[in-house]
């Protein structure tokens, strides 16, 4: 109550979300497509990405595939003190 706006994600297999903005959901052509947001790569960073139309785009660099294709490891698999995380 009392919030312009608010953001869901939930990470996963991919990553998907929704936003309410001034009590309006947020819409694109047909839904929000919140795991495709192109997202800055650090500049270390040479991992290519998992997402098949934009390498850069959250689900791409974040969501399970893709932490299992730069680590060889599901994210699942990972401890939580794990430097992954940092």
């Amino acid at each position: 109550k009392g919030l312009a706006g608010v953001a869901y994600f939930t990470v996963g297999t991919g990553i998907g979300g929704g936003a309410l903005f001034n009590g309006t959901f947020v819409e694109g052509f047909s839904h929000p497509e919140m795991g495709h947001m192109l997202i800055k790569r650090h500049p270390k960073d040479n991992f290519s990405g998992n997402c098949p139309f934009h390498q850069d785009c959250l689900e791409g660099m974040a969501a399970g595939p893709a932490i299992e294709k730069r680590l060889g490891v599901k994210g699942q698999n990972l401890l939580a003190d794990d430097s992954f995380w940092q």
